[in-house]
């Protein structure tokens, strides 16, 4: 190949992905990583969760469906936005380091010994008692998870995608192809999804606070920004728990392990294939933004791309759900979980939905805003607590997923208001941001 020809591709290459140094560079270099990483793992992942749900069926999948979120939940206390608040600086000093990982830890050890304390008597209200040890001895994860809750943000911070895949995906290889199919194949039954659980969790942070070796002394100092990104964040992730998991704890409630495992599959075939996009997106959509606040047309440019992209991803996966539901089920899960095929078309639906809207969360929280969307989802809170119980007890598991699409439904409207409403407001300051101008 000539050199004319070859400069002509170079050229073409930094028309779509950015002059090298510069935002729009970094940020195509992390979406493809995170692509990339994302397909490697979700693979992976695929056929982990084959095997494990020919090997286990449906009724230890139930059971660790609510153990997930109740976890989650935990994880969203513990975190409160401390993350968002360090990738959202324009500059980050020693303290505001140390301080996030302080907060962090305190917080992770303070949930986990209250999620450890309330595991057999949520047990007991939701009337499962295979539930009570499981979810106490998950929640050892908790601790564990918030150690490297500040690494991950300083990686994201600075775009660093690449090594922040390869210790997820190093920490999911080991847990789940180390312990939890060698456990299953030994017949734990849920102990091996427990234990999966635990080893990812105690792995992951360890790797990634490895890759980036911050300070981990204590410091106590919050200031502002840590302040009002705390509560907001809270608030949003309360928020987006309720609106995403609560469905399962009322499903469990009403039903059986059985029924709640096949619903939470169903659920999982659907979005395990958008969070192999979809999470790239937010992850580079939150940094950008927070180095874009005044700049509307890479603003706009960002979105419109971000959603196109996110879209595309959902719209896919709704296709393949209408036309092949059984045959998908049958192929990822085996046939214990057929019946969970008629859920596969409203679980896919209610995903293209969440495609959309997801990226325009995450551009409120770095365009300084969290308070917005903070605010926009708690009012949600409240219809999602009636409408879902309702759902789910006089329509069972397929009424209770109609219900899931029309509250994301009104997630989309009223996120995409909120941004147009912010956009409009932003007086523009274009400039060529460099990646290397931001002090970390």
């Amino acid at each position: 190949m000539s050199r004319p020809s070859i400069a002509k591709i170079l050229k073409a290459a930094e028309s779509v992905l950015g002059v090298p140094g510069t935002l729009k560079r970094k940020s195509s270099s992390a979406v493809l990583w995170l692509w990339s990483g994302g397909l490697v793992r979700g693979s992976l992942g695929l056929v982990v969760t084959g095997l494990l749900a020919r090997r286990l069926g449906a009724a230890p999948f139930g059971i660790f469906a609510v153990i997930s979120a109740v976890i989650m939940f935990a994880i969203y206390i513990a975190d409160s936005g401390i993350s968002v608040a360090l990738i959202q600086r324009d500059t980050v000093e020693d303290y505001h380091i140390r301080a996030c990982h302080t907060y962090a830890v305190l917080q992770g050890i303070a949930v986990g010994l209250l999620t450890a304390a309330a595991a057999i008597p949520l047990a007991g209200i939701l009337h499962n008692p295979q539930l009570g040890p499981p979810l106490a001895v998950s929640s050892i994860s908790l601790p564990l998870a918030a150690w490297g809750t500040t690494s991950l943000a300083l990686l994201r911070r600075q775009l660093r995608h690449r090594d922040a895949q390869w210790c997820q995906f190093a920490g999911y290889l080991v847990s789940q192809v180390g312990v939890a199919l060698p456990l299953a194949a030994a017949g734990f039954g849920v102990w091996a999804l427990v234990g999966g659980l635990v080893a990812q969790y105690l792995t992951q942070p360890m790797l990634l606070w490895l890759v980036t070796r911050h300070d981990v002394r204590p410091n106590f100092h919050r200031d502002d920004l840590s302040v009002r990104f705390t509560t907001s964040i809270l608030v949003q992730n309360l928020s987006i728990w309720t609106l995403s998991s609560i469905d399962q704890i009322f499903l469990s409630r009403l039903g059986t392990p059985v029924s709640v495992g096949l619903y939470n599959r169903a659920k999982w075939a659907t979005d395990a294939p958008n969070s192999y996009v979809v999470p790239a997106i937010q992850a580079v959509v939150l940094a950008t933004t927070s180095r874009s606040k005044d700049d509307k047309r890479r603003l706009k440019s960002l979105l419109i791309k971000s959603i196109a992209i996110c879209t595309a991803s959902g719209l896919v996966v709704l296709i393949l759900s209408l036309l092949f539901p059984s045959l998908i089920v049958h192929v990822l899960l085996g046939q214990k979980f057929s019946a969970a095929a008629r859920l596969l078309p409203i679980f896919a639906l209610e995903r293209l939905l969440w495609c959309m809207f997801t990226p325009l969360g995450q551009a409120l929280n770095g365009l300084g805003r969290p308070e917005l969307e903070a605010k926009s989802m708690f009012a949600l809170v409240p219809l999602a607590m009636i409408c879902y119980p309702l759902a789910a007890y006089f329509g069972g598991s397929l009424a209770l997923a109609w219900a899931i699409v029309g509250m994301a439904f009104v997630r989309l409207t009223t996120q995409s208001m909120l941004m147009v409403s912010v956009y409009r407001n932003i007086e523009s300051q274009p400039s060529d941001v460099h990646v290397n101008s931001v002090k970390v």
